[in-house]
């Protein structure tokens, strides 16, 4: 019988269970499970790389699944085995997920052959997980049936990793690079439900990230990094009262933004997000005060006269 790994990095995800219980549901195939716990994202992505190196000769294939992912149907992994078989030349398999935060699919599940892991892998940021991009093989980009949902029913850390890790990639990737229109997604969403808990912990996150340049440390992914709790402060404060971004979002013509863009969604994100962050940077120009406030006041504090205060 087919023999796959499946590696997982583990944080917090509150979807952890239902995803091993949907692994033990995969018919027709031998799957084993191994998770990682206890690293920072980097640190996941070389135990990833390195277990997957050391069970190449021992498995058929191999499959990298996000701790917030869960399996929609019994016969995924026999579906990737059926592609490989009948493709010999393929040696990858990238597909999409249906993801929670942007209301459609984005890029998440790789399974490639085991034989094909590289010796050798080059795990840097903002994508430590592109070593995998390098095995050759298929990218699907658009699929009529989810196999995967991507982070259904997050916890508030959860949503807010989220929003800066993609943030991040996009702020370091260029300003026509895809993971712009991730975030145009996400703002999409947002727009549509402000009062979902989970899509603003994401949305604010990853503003955060684009309006203040000093916060784009990978170890702002880190949970319990010095970085990472400033964030989620920040991020607390936010969602919590909502009223000043409600008002930025008022003052914004998102017509005009689309029109200065020509239409496209990537452009039209850019200039969103930096339009935006640019205000929300002086809204929340706290300077040195700004933790010192959030710790001594927290839910109760007033944005606005702590803003007035600092002027």
């Amino acid at each position: 019988m087919t023999r796959f790994l499946v590696i997982t990095a583990f944080t917090d995800e509150s979807q952890i269970d239902l995803l091993i219980r949907t692994l033990k549901d995969q018919r027709e195939v031998q799957v084993e499970h191994e998770l990682i716990t206890g690293l920072d994202a980097l640190g996941a992505e070389r135990e990833i790389f390195n277990r997957a190196l050391k069970r190449r000769a021992e498995v058929d294939y191999v499959i990298r699944l996000d701790a917030d992912m869960t399996l929609n149907h019994p016969g995924f992994f026999k579906f990737l085995q059926d592609i490989f078989v009948r493709f010999e030349g393929i040696q990858r398999i990238s597909l999409p997920v249906e993801d929670y935060f942007t209301g459609g699919q984005i890029m998440g599940v790789h399974c490639w052959r085991a034989s094909s892991t590289p010796v050798d892998a080059a795990i840097v940021p903002p994508k430590p997980e592109s070593w995998i991009d390098k095995i050759p093989g298929l990218t699907i980009q658009d699929i009529p049936f989810g196999f995967v949902n991507h982070a259904w029913y997050p916890s508030s850390s959860q949503s807010a990793r989220f929003g800066l890790h993609r943030s991040l990639k996009a702020c370091t990737s260029g300003a026509l690079h895809s993971h712009w229109l991730t975030l145009y997604r996400l703002h999409k969403a947002w727009r549509a439900n402000p009062g979902d808990s989970g899509l603003s912990y994401a949305f604010y996150s990853a503003l955060l990230i684009v309006s203040d340049p000093a916060l784009r440390k990978w170890e702002v992914l880190s949970k319990g990094s010095v970085e990472n709790e400033r964030v989620l402060s920040l991020v607390n404060f936010m969602v919590s009262d909502g009223r000043p971004l409600q008002t930025l979002l008022e003052s914004i013509d998102f017509y005009q933004l689309h029109r200065i863009g020509g239409g496209n969604c990537v452009t039209y994100s850019v200039i969103l997000f930096k339009s935006f962050a640019k205000s929300l940077r002086r809204l929340l120009n706290f300077g040195k005060w700004k933790v010192l406030l959030l710790r001594t006041y927290g839910r109760k504090a007033n944005l606005h006269r702590f803003t007035q205060d600092a002027s």
